[in-house]
């Protein structure tokens, strides 16, 4: 298909220093041959696939290889174990942090598309100028459907449709199955330092309730992106079936208390959860770093499966 080209130039101080680059990418050319995405910030229009892609987000970074798309730039920091091998892959190259790209790399390797989501979501306009980009942010309270939706997005973007479909499939059977067993109450609290706060149903963890199934121990009234902030009285008075914890210090590598030794009080040993095994420190990849994306969830999916299978935390 014959098609004009977009020029772009930017001259960019970051990233530890200066680049000077051009970047192009073929206009969307005539109706009915270019492919329209849908995103959190507006709606990009491509003359075809994108080949040379770059994700500045774990959770999505993960769906793309699920359905065998290669990724050619990835986020520098606070990598996954499972994958972190991209880190060390030649062929890969880090354009910047979860939270900030680094401009100048993407203009001088141009890419057919750059992904963002969440934490650099801020950034889209200056990156939108400098390469096709797209926001995949999915909305905590709503971080169930809209993982499944994204999945199938980038299945139809990248012609992986039966993939992402399968996916999809999985997940909601895991659901299913674990919501047919969940007959208990739950808190979710995070841990930061030495300070507790929860979550509740319709907030950035609440799919524990809206989905599987588990009943809310107490109730929540604030819940931002950290939660509600509580004391050890609190989850003592909820009492709650099942307990849990994410660890926000070990998911960031601040250095802070780890949640098992916040946790580890006369109090907390008071609770039924305790008591019965019944208190889940979290995997924080899947629940916080990564924490969005059909793959990241599906590993919740199969952790809380799991536990109301045996009953137990393990």
């Amino acid at each position: 298909m014959a098609a004009s080209i977009v020029a772009i130039s930017a001259t960019l101080a970051a990233c530890g220093g200066e680049a000077s680059a051009t970047s192009s990418y073929p206009d969307p050319g005539p109706p009915g041959e270019a492919i329209v995405v849908e995103h959190a910030q507006g709606t990009l229009t491509l003359a075809q696939a994108p080949k040379r892609v770059y994700s500045l987000d774990w959770g999505v970074t993960a769906v793309l290889l699920a359905l065998g798309v290669e990724v050619h730039g990835v986020a520098s920091n606070a990598a996954p174990p499972h994958l972190a091998h991209l880190l060390d892959d030649p062929d890969v190259i880090t354009v910047g942090t979860l939270h900030e790209p680094c401009f100048e790399t993407i203009a001088a390797h141009p890419a057919d598309l750059v992904i963002i989501a969440g934490r650099s979501a801020i950034h889209f306009e200056e990156m939108a100028g400098i390469a096709p980009t797209i926001d995949l942010t999915v909305a905590g309270h709503e971080n169930v459907a809209q993982s499944q939706a994204t999945a199938l997005t980038l299945g139809r973007l990248f012609d992986r449709e039966a993939e992402a479909e399968a996916l999809v499939a999985r997940f909601q059977a895991t659901v299913a199955e674990a919501a047919a067993l969940a007959g208990d109450d739950a808190l979710i609290v995070l841990t930061s330092g030495s300070a507790v706060s929860a979550f509740g149903p319709g907030g950035r963890f609440g799919f524990v309730h809206d989905d599987f199934g588990l009943a809310p121990a107490a109730l929540i009234e604030e819940d931002g992106r950290h939660g509600q902030s509580i004391s050890f009285e609190f989850i003592l008075e909820a009492d709650p079936t099942w307990l849990f914890v994410i660890d926000r210090d070990t998911a960031i590598q601040s250095g802070g208390d780890a949640a098992r030794q916040v946790m580890d009080n006369a109090i907390i040993r008071r609770t039924q959860a305790y008591r019965h095994n019944r208190i889940v420190y979290v995997d924080t990849t899947s629940w916080y770093i990564a924490g969005t994306g059909i793959v990241s969830m599906q590993a919740v999916a199969d952790s809380i499966l799991e536990l109301l299978q045996t009953g137990h935390a393990g």
